[in-house]
């Protein structure tokens, strides 16, 4: 038997098997890594790692999306972290505290900072909502939100 129809076999004739996340859908490969994952990531349970900060992370095998609601006058306190990091700010504004140089940034601005550079940011007078991505994956964010996903 070929590796295809064994792969048929044991998942369906499409080679993927259907489960689900958050009420979303997620098709499953043999490879341990879901083929296709979907979530709603304003509801998704995540974490808070300082107050006035809340995460709702999705994984896949490299790469992570990254929720983030932060209140009015939020800090996320100074960082760093060998991950390369992508940002999008969603609503609000928050100042972004790169190595001393401070910009502030609203809606629809994006950002890109690479590893290992110390970070801060503070969240706007309304508040912020960011939408961050990590390459590779943050284990450690993916550890904290599937306890927060046990215990929702």
């Amino acid at each position: 038997m070929s590796d295809a129809a064994a792969l048929r076999d044991a998942t369906g004739a499409d080679g993927v098997s259907v489960t689900a996340l958050d009420g979303g859908p997620r098709l499953s490969h043999n490879r341990g890594m879901p083929a296709f994952e979907s979530a709603h990531l304003p509801t998704l349970a995540g974490f808070s790692p300082v107050q006035g900060v809340t995460m709702s992370p999705l994984a896949g095998e490299k790469a992570m999306i990254n929720y983030i609601e932060l209140a009015p006058g939020a800090v996320v306190p100074r960082h760093s972290h060998p991950h390369e990091q992508l940002g999008y700010v969603v609503s609000g504004s928050i100042a972004l505290d790169i190595a001393g140089d401070v910009t502030v940034l609203g809606p629809g601005d994006g950002y890109t900072l690479a590893g290992g550079v110390e970070h801060s940011g503070t969240a706007g007078a309304d508040g912020c909502v960011v939408v961050d991505v990590f390459a590779p994956v943050r284990e450690d964010y993916r550890e904290r939100a599937a306890e927060a996903r046990r215990n929702a």
